[in-house]
């Protein structure tokens, strides 16, 4: 990512979060699951300011992270399944 970067947060949920800041450090927003779109969102701070290679950076990001949380879900699910047969 060219201007930003995504750390991860310690959270009491399940689902994984993140903080979204500059590279100059600079807070911007946080990254976390939204459950009723079943898919990570951005949550951005206020008076914060994006372009279109942030956005992209962040989409991208929330989506990767939505991949890997379905692939755990589906995995999940078929160890159940190979344990009851």
């Amino acid at each position: 990512m060219k201007w930003i970067v995504v750390e991860p947060i310690i959270t009491p949920t399940k689902t994984k979060a993140f903080r979204v800041l500059t590279k100059e450090g600079a807070p911007l927003g946080y990254i976390r699951f939204f459950p009723r779109w079943r898919k990570f969102s951005f949550y951005p701070d206020p008076y914060t300011l994006y372009e279109t290679d942030c956005l992209r950076d962040i989409a991208n990001f929330c989506e990767a992270e939505t991949r890997a949380w379905r692939e755990g879900i589906k995995s999940r699910n078929n160890s159940d399944l190979n344990i009851q047969n």
